[in-house]
């Protein structure tokens, strides 16, 4: 979030490089041009590392447009880790295929088929007739309707067994290093279920 007098703005950047005082970050860009800051302007800002978030604010220093257009901004005094509240989950039934990690070959594989029954930025619980074990790795891939293929890894942090008579398992899974830019689809599409769910008196 970038703070210029009253008025603020959320835009995306990424950092460049850091030196002992500063740190370069990608010019922010908004509907194709550069994002006016006048030098002196506070930054608010927020990255998210592994699913952990940290913000800090600085000062932007300088600009340069060459080789790459970047701001140069102050190297933050204190960084402050976030306590991030638990994602909103919407039971949805997407089809599944679940590969697990093989730590003899470093590899993904024993493909099977399950479905969602629900989801959330943070993880997925699946219906499966495969039971798995806590801790196990596991990589996923399910379509998302008009965002595509999300692809993932994760991480078996629970299983329950909802009916004794039958072989059906509810596992659920934890994403692990999914990309922010992935979990905003998983988001976005959650924000669009619910409208729908709410539209249809669910």
């Amino acid at each position: 979030m970038l703070a210029n007098g009253d008025k603020a703005e959320r835009y995306s950047s990424r950092i460049e490089e850091v030196t002992d005082e500063y740190l370069i970050i990608a010019m922010p860009m908004s509907k194709g041009y550069p994002v006016f800051l006048s030098l002196g302007d506070n930054l608010h800002v927020r990255i998210v590392d592994n699913g952990t978030a940290y913000q800090f604010t600085c000062t932007l220093v300088s600009k340069k447009l060459h080789p790459l257009p970047v701001w140069v901004v102050t190297r933050p005094r204190e960084i402050i880790k976030v306590q991030q509240r638990s994602f909103v989950r919407v039971r949805t039934a997407l089809p599944v295929e679940i590969s697990i990690f093989d730590n003899e070959t470093a590899q993904f594989s024993n493909s099977f088929q399950a479905c969602s029954r629900d989801l959330s930025g943070g993880g997925i619980q699946l219906v499966s007739k495969e039971a798995l074990d806590l801790g196990m790795k596991v990589q996923l891939a399910f379509e998302l309707p008009e965002a595509g293929l999300i692809v993932v890894n994760g991480e078996v942090v629970r299983i329950e067994k909802p009916h004794h008579d039958r072989d059906i398992f509810w596992i659920g899974i934890k994403f692990l290093d999914l990309a922010e830019r992935e979990r905003s689809k998983i988001i976005r599409y959650i924000f669009k279920k619910q409208l729908e769910d709410r539209r249809k008196g669910l």
